[in-house]
């Protein structure tokens, strides 16, 4: 065998050998190629986090721009704040879902009641 392999036994198999470089030069390659393959993959995946974040600052900032309805209003107190909306959809499931349709945002009733109310982007 060259001088630079060494020999591994494989235990369980007596005729399966596996053989690695000793050469000091080649494993330095090595780990100048994971260093920079995790170089690459902390450059690529953090400036994704940080636009989530942003997107997220951004959507919450615009929601409190526009007046509308909070969890826990009646369809009622909805309808006299807000006035009519746009579209009423009817319900749908169980527990019935109901959609209020206005210009800047949608609302959406559970029974009587607000659950959500949701920007239009």
């Amino acid at each position: 065998m060259n001088g630079n392999l060494e020999q591994i036994p494989v235990r369980g198999f007596k005729d399966v050998v596996f053989y690695t470089k000793s050469s000091g030069e080649e494993s330095n390659v090595m780990k100048l190629l994971a260093h920079f393959l995790f170089a690459f993959i902390l450059l690529t995946i953090i400036p994704v986090a940080n636009s989530d974040v942003l997107l997220l600052d951004a959507i919450q900032a615009d929601s409190g721009s526009v007046g509308k309805p909070a969890r826990g209003m009646s369809m009622d107190q909805v309808r006299s704040r807000y006035g009519e909306p746009g579209n009423e959809l009817p319900w749908v499931g169980d527990p019935p879902i109901t959609r209020w349709v206005y210009d800047d945002y949608t609302v959406y009733f559970e029974h009587q009641y607000v659950i959500n109310s949701v920007v239009h982007r």
